[in-house]
Formats: C-alpha cells, sequence, structure tokens
C-alpha cells in the first residue's frame, strides 16, 4: 500500500513535469509493459464479417472527464487504424453517475459513432479485440500526434445535440468568428457530482497572478496587444478566478454560465451552480468552450484534458501556443 501512494503522489508528480519529446516513449514504453502483462487477443464471438477485425473501445475502469475519454478514443482509434482493425466504441454510463440523462452520460451522449458499425453487434462479429486499458494511451503535446489525433477526430464528431448548443451560443458572441483572438484557459481541475459537486481532478493549479504573467509573456512574444483584452477569450469554471481575469482584462469575452465560487482539491464547494443542472448539461457547455477556445488563433492553459481536446480539434493551426506544465496533485 506504502509504494501504492508513493506512486499515486511523488512518482506521478514527476512523470506530469517530463516534457516532449520524452513523455511520448515513457507513454510508448508504459504501453509496451500493459500489453506484454496484458495482451490483446481476438476473439471469435460470432460468425459475420469474417474478414475484418473490429476493435472495441470499452469505458475505463475508473472515472475520466469528458475530454480525457475524447482523447483516449482517438488515440484508440489511432491504436485500431496502424493494426488494420475497425474501431467501434462501447461506451457504458459512468457506473457511479446514476441516470445517464442526468449524470456524465456516454460516449453517444455527445459524440457520432466512429464507424458504420452498431456497438449493439458486437457479439455477432467474427473476430473481435478488444482494447487494454492503456493508461498512457494518450501523447500530450507531441505536435505530430496531435495533427493525427484532428485528422481521425473527423470521424469522432460532435453529435446534433452538441452542435445544436455550440451553433446557439457561438454565433451570437463571435459574429465574426474567432480567428485573431487568444484562448486563455485558466481552470481548476475536474469536477463531478458525488453528493455535490465536488473537484477531484489531478493538474497542479498554478496562482493567479503567476498565471497571468505567463500568458502576458507569450502574447507579447508574438506580438500580439493585450490592451483591455478586447480579443481575448477565457474559459474557467470557478467565479473567483473570472472575476479576476476581467479585472485584468475588463472587454475580455466569456461564455455566461453556472460556475463555482472557487478552486479548493478536494473540497466540496459552495457554488452558483444551480441544483438541477445535470452534469450532462454542463458538459455541453463545457464542449461550448473548448470548440471556441479550438477556433482561435492563439491558446494559453494548463496542463488538462479540455487543452488537450482544444489543439485535437485545432488540428495545429494555431499561431501560437504556451501550455504551463505545473505537474500533477
Amino acid at each position: 500500500m506504502k509504494l501504492k501512494a508513493w506512486l499515486n503522489t511523488k512518482l506521478f508528480h514527476f512523470i506530469g513535469t517530463i516534457q516532449e519529446p520524452w513523455y511520448t516513449w515513457i507513454n510508448a514504453f508504459a504501453n509496451a509493459w500493459i500489453l506484454f502483462r496484458n495482451p490483446e487477443k481476438v476473439t471469435h464471438p460470432g460468425s459475420l464479417h469474417p474478414d475484418k477485425t473490429f476493435y472495441v473501445i470499452r469505458d475505463l475502469p475508473y472515472y475520466v472527464g469528458l475530454a480525457g475519454w475524447y482523447d483516449r478514443v482517438l488515440g484508440y482509434m489511432l491504436r485500431a487504424e496502424r493494426k488494420g482493425w475497425i474501431p467501434v466504441v462501447e461506451h457504458l454510463p459512468d457506473p457511479q453517475a446514476g441516470d445517464p440523462e442526468t449524470g456524465r452520460g456516454n460516449w453517444y451522449s455527445y459524440f457520432t459513432a466512429v464507424s458504420q458499425y452498431d456497438p449493439k453487434d458486437i457479439h455477432t462479429f467474427a473476430n473481435v479485440v478488444y482494447a487494454v486499458n492503456l493508461g498512457a494511451i494518450h501523447k500530450r503535446y507531441n505536435r505530430n500526434e496531435i495533427a493525427l489525433r484532428h485528422e481521425i477526430s473527423q470521424r469522432a464528431k460532435l453529435n446534433r445535440q452538441s452542435c445544436s448548443v455550440i451553433d446557439s451560443r457561438y454565433g451570437k458572441l463571435f459574429p465574426d468568428g474567432a480567428a485573431s483572438y487568444v484562448g486563455i484557459y485558466f481552470r481548476g481541475t475536474d469536477y463531478r457530482v458525488k453528493g455535490s459537486w465536488r473537484p477531484v481532478g489531478h493538474a497542479a493549479v498554478p496562482e493567479y497572478d503567476a498565471f497571468a504573467k505567463e500568458a502576458e509573456k507569450s502574447m507579447r512574444k508574438w506580438g500580439f496587444d493585450i490592451g483591455q483584452g478586447e480579443r481575448l477569450f477565457v474559459v474557467t469554471e470557478e467565479q473567483e478566478a473570472l472575476e479576476y481575469l476581467l479585472a485584468r482584462y475588463p472587454k475580455a469575452k466569456y461564455y455566461e454560465k453556472p460556475r463555482f465560487a472557487q478552486f479548493k482539491f478536494g473540497v466540496n464547494l459552495p457554488s452558483q451552480i444551480p441544483p438541477d443542472l445535470t452534469q450532462r448539461e454542463n458538459n455541453f457547455l463545457y464542449l461550448l468552450d473548448i470548440y471556441t477556445l479550438s477556433c482561435c488563433d492563439y491558446l494559453i492553459g494548463g496542463v488538462n484534458g479540455g487543452v488537450l481536446m482544444a489543439l485535437n480539434l485545432n488540428g495545429n493551426r494555431y499561431r501560437g501556443v504556451h501550455v504551463l506544465n505545473t505537474g500533477v496533485n
């Protein structure tokens, strides 16, 4: 137990601070070890499509936020493509979230199918490989990998309901589009319902002033006129952080939505989240923020799934990117 506790704290914090290209090599080694101990095998549940092999991407044995799951699915899809397999997402609702309509929901709550084959028919296929839990399937900020993930993301699109939420608000805030904007993502961590909304994520959070100074350093390097924030789009899920950013950049744009009062790791917080707002509904607003970030010309943010999702959606079209890697808690 002491070794496990050490792995979950000191070692993972250290790994979280490692920069590319070394992080990618560590991921490759970790995945090779996982596959050596638990190889992916072809099973034969049925008889249909004997000339094809299907790669079944299942939900994880532990909770992963929406952006993290999206990135992992893209990673598994790339693995399937390299193997010549057909990916099928069999993503079940989070068992701790209750009703999928009120909890997080599943892959199909937000995204479309990644191939033409129905996951309900898996038991009829002649050749099926079930993906093992590759804990390091994602490649973080490797630009070559991001380009590949952007290409494959065209087969893992947002569904009609997600697009409807985005279309209804993006055009109103950005009638001419978000190009030429700097997207600034200051976000504490992941949140989920556990008795009440509670931050349970893992990314270390920089102090407000330190984050702002780093952001402004990058903007000046890019020759960007900060002014009063007229061309800034800010994202955060903490009201206190939003007020700080608006005091510094009073003309910055942002979406009106429920936010937490402030961030405090691992503690239930008083918030402005309406009691009847479901996690799924909140995720649609989260996707709106991430989509808008992906449309900006510049991106500044910490190490978290949302920043990586924006990078995947943008596909290396940003004119400038600054990721503040402060490790993990």
